[in-house]
């Protein structure tokens, strides 16, 4: 069944899974509006890249993909002398969750009905598998507060309201990527994306089944 027609902004279109998303998207009737990534997009500039969209018609979803920051740490030594990567890791988070906030914050007043949505990952909820993560998992864990801050409804089936959530999409294998995007994809037009929280694949690649999981706003190890 054809959907109706849907508006999106995409940040960070050029990675491989990213064109998998967005050529399922325009292959099922939702119109890409703009693509924002670093050739047209100054990350350290909130101010005017806000300044630079006050006269475009919002749209009704925003996919944020973009990934602006520095490498993990390398876990080959040790953590503690390597206080320059950690100095460079920080400037780059600092001036990419400005980014994010101040955004978000212009969003709110201007999206009456919309959904905004971080490329997440379930890295940032664990706690035993993946250790040797930990800037990776900051980075993530910070878009969680703000989904815990920006947007929402007390109701959960609302029609109307600022909606901010995550889509996470782990252990994607490179053989994986077009299956990942397009399943994402799929739930991005046909999934009730209607409340703040984590959207999470729960994948049983032994049954060849993938189902969708949702960690609601406030969930407690944020």
């Amino acid at each position: 069944m054809e959907q109706n027609s849907t508006t999106w902004w995409v940040f960070g279109d050029t990675s491989e899974y990213a064109g998998h998303v967005i050529n399922y998207l325009e292959n099922n009737n939702q119109i890409i509006v703009e693509r924002f990534n670093r050739s047209n997009t100054d990350y350290f500039d909130p101010a005017g890249f806000i300044e630079s969209i006050k006269d475009k018609p919002m749209p009704d979803k925003i996919w944020f993909n973009a990934n602006i920051q520095e490498p993990d740490f390398d876990y080959s030594k040790p953590i503690i002398e390597q206080h320059e990567h950690y100095k460079n890791w920080m400037a780059t988070f600092e001036y990419g969750y400005w980014f994010k906030l101040c955004l978000l914050e212009y969003l709110e007043d201007k999206i009456i009905k919309g959904t905004f949505i971080f490329s997440s990952s379930g890295i940032a909820m664990d706690h035993g598998i993946h250790r040797d993560t930990k800037l990776y998992r900051i980075l993530r864990k910070s878009e969680y507060t703000l989904m815990n801050t920006f947007g929402g409804s007390a109701d959960p089936n609302a029609e109307e309201g600022f909606v901010v959530c995550g889509m996470c999409v782990s252990n994607m294998t490179d053989d994986k990527r077009k299956y990942y995007g397009e399943f994402v994809a799929d739930y991005f037009i046909n999934g009730n994306m209607c409340r703040n929280g984590v959207y999470s694949i729960n994948a049983d690649e032994s049954q060849g089944r993938f189902e969708m999981m949702f960690k609601q706003r406030g969930f407690g190890d944020v």
